[in-house]
């Protein structure tokens, strides 16, 4: 199953409609957000302009909301300083902090955020991942600029970030959802449903599960075992169980978690406690697996020829610059349609600016646009 067929059928349809499991996903992303944002002090409103200097914020200082822009769902906020460029400086930290945070949390994408390099006055902050071999997919913003006599932050994050989830979390098998964005975290495969007291089982370890506060899904359908099994894989459930005759009788229970697709047999009286530390670690799972895949994608290059050949094979590559416009003007003119930022916590490799041999004052990635 391809990312496109993926797509399709857990998150848009054809008309571009979010369907019910990236909906979900959409909405705890949006519960989660919009706490922590109301912790800032932000107010809840509802925002209908395609502009945000359009937006009047009333005397209140900050402002959040949902709305459409450029064909997307984006969750999205403002706020204002009147002559106090440290407030607007420190929201738009707190701001960029708490998205990279909930993103992480809620999704399991691991979220790079850097300055954009731009000759725009605008100080603008991009949100979006690294799709393995594929370039960088930006999904949102921070930015601080000067509006009339204020400072402003606005930011945005877009709908399109359910399309990295997939781009990322998945495999050949089907998606593989995080733990705190999946409609169920734990999906139940009765084996051998005519046997025994197979179905009574299940039922009661549903009804067991939910009381714990988890979500799960029991497939009941009169199918094939290994159709049944192979539809809860293809959703992403991030947790399967499997129960058949023998487990019962032997007082078993088998898991698989699916960003392993590892099957651990457990005795039924333990699997409570197995639950929580074994959904913590498919978001583990997931974090690092794609933190290793940016470290294998990451080079630092130190001449032009390896600067074109890494941005050409899809890679994150840094170099070092003096900020200078003869710089940037090259990196435009060899890597197009590049996004081009300064990453954090980067340090020095080389101290000669990789065009001009000038000495050197930052350190910028380059990588192509997904």
């Amino acid at each position: 199953m391809n990312k496109k067929e993926m797509l399709n059928k857990y998150i848009y349809d054809e008309t571009n409609n979010i369907l019910p499991y990236g909906y979900f996903m959409w909405k705890s992303l949006m519960n989660n957000l919009e706490k922590k944002f109301s912790e800032l002090g932000f107010l809840e409103t509802y925002l209908f302009c395609d502009s945000f200097d359009e937006i009047e914020l009333h005397d209140k200082k900050y402002q959040m909301s949902n709305m459409r822009r450029d064909q997307s769902l984006n969750h999205v906020s403002i706020s204002e300083y009147s002559n106090m460029i440290e407030g607007a400086k420190t929201s738009l930290i707190d701001i960029l902090q708490s998205y990279v945070m909930v993103i992480k949390n809620t999704l399991s994408i691991n979220v790079i955020a850097g300055k954009e390099v731009s000759s725009n006055e605008r100080e603008t902050y991009l949100l979006g991942a690294y799709i393995s071999n594929k370039g960088f997919m930006k999904f949102g913003e921070v930015t601080f600029y000067r509006y009339l006599d204020k400072y402003r932050v606005k930011s945005y994050l877009s709908s399109n970030i359910l399309e990295a989830f997939v781009c990322i979390n998945s495999d050949d098998s089907g998606l593989i959802a995080s733990p705190n964005s999946s409609i169920f975290q734990i999906g139940i495969v009765p084996l051998k449903m005519n046997e025994a007291n197979v179905l009574s089982y299940v039922r009661k370890l549903k009804l067991h599960f939910e009381s714990l506060g988890y979500r799960v899904l029991l497939n009941e359908e009169r199918i094939a075992d290994k159709d049944k099994l192979d539809e809860i894989v293809e959703s992403g459930c991030p947790l399967i169980i499997e129960v058949g005759p023998r487990d019962i009788l032997n007082k078993k229970i088998e898991i698989m978690k699916r960003s392993e697709m590892k099957i651990m047999s457990i005795d039924e009286e333990r699997i409570d406690n197995y639950l929580s530390s074994f959904l913590k670690k498919v978001s583990v799972d997931l974090i690092n697996k794609q933190v290793k895949e940016m470290i294998v994608n990451s080079i630092n290059s130190t001449s032009i020829e390896q600067l074109v050949e890494g941005y050409n094979e899809n890679k994150l590559v840094s170099i070092v610059i003096d900020g200078g416009r003869e710089s940037l003007n090259k990196i435009n003119e060899l890597c197009k349609d590049a996004i081009v930022y300064y990453p954090f916590n980067q340090e020095l490799f080389f101290d000669q600016d990789l065009f001009t041999n000038n000495k050197s004052k930052y350190v910028i990635t380059i990588c192509k646009k997904y």
